[in-house]
């Protein structure tokens, strides 16, 4: 059985770790902190942080907070950074498996968008577009309006979109 490591993520050295597993903790720290009594000593616990769905794209999510400074990351793209480094030019972090509730280290990887979106082609990951939250048609809508001579501008009407979208969908650069 494999042990878990901790790795600091970059940018956040002292402050917080990702794990091997795909965990994410702050570390035990001091600060001194200007309170109305004067400087204090502050002590901060580490411990492991909640991990929330982002329910619109199905990724893990942390915040990381410094004071003022305050971000929110996807757990993979942290565990990627730690473990794998910076990413190179163009590329985002990957899950090998195709499973974004798997954030282990040895399950991510630098990917070019292109790629990460073949995988989830071969994974069978893909989202199909009328199920997405943006999508204004179905699969079906799409393909008549391919086929149909109808003039644009009535069929913008039937299907409540802009005439500008039905040419574009003709054209194949846009889906719904």
């Amino acid at each position: 059985m494999m042990e878990e490591e901790w790795r600091d993520i970059p940018g956040w050295e002292g402050l917080y770790q990702a794990s091997s597993f795909g965990q994410v903790r702050s570390v035990p720290r001091e600060r001194l902190v200007q309170r109305s009594a004067g400087i204090v000593r502050v002590r901060y616990k580490g411990r492991l942080l909640r991990q929330d769905l982002n329910k619109e794209t199905g990724y893990f999510q942390v915040k990381l907070v410094d004071g003022a400074r305050r971000r929110t990351y996807t757990v993979h793209s942290v565990v990627c950074l730690s473990f794998n480094g910076a990413a190179p030019t163009g590329q985002e972090a990957a899950h090998n498996d195709g499973d974004k509730g798997n954030n282990a280290a040895r399950n991510l990887r630098w990917s070019t968008h292109a790629d990460n979106n073949a995988d989830q082609a071969t994974h069978g990951t893909r989202a199909k577009w009328d199920k997405m939250p943006h999508a204004k048609l179905t699969e079906a809508q799409t393909a008549e309006i391919r086929k149909s001579r109808e003039v644009g501008q009535r069929l913008a009407e039937r299907y409540g979109i802009s005439a500008s979208l039905i040419c574009m969908i003709r054209k194949g650069r846009r889906r719904s």
